[in-house]
């Protein structure tokens, strides 16, 4: 499962999203899990980038 979050979102709080992670991880969930250092409640070009890696991983 991918995560990624900006540590500056004003909608969602990081916290929100670090206790997903721990919820998810101690229910036996692999999580792969990215911080984007400044951003907001956005998508970035980098966290695109970080989910097709992801997906690409994942299907081989």
């Amino acid at each position: 499962m991918f995560i990624g979050h900006g540590d500056q979102d004003n909608r969602i709080p990081y916290s929100e999203a670090e206790a997903s992670k721990k919820w998810l991880e101690d229910n036996k969930n692999s999580i792969d899990f990215h911080t984007y250092k400044g951003m907001s409640h956005a998508i970035s070009e980098q966290e695109i980038n970080d989910l097709a890696e992801f997906i690409h991983k994942n299907l081989n």
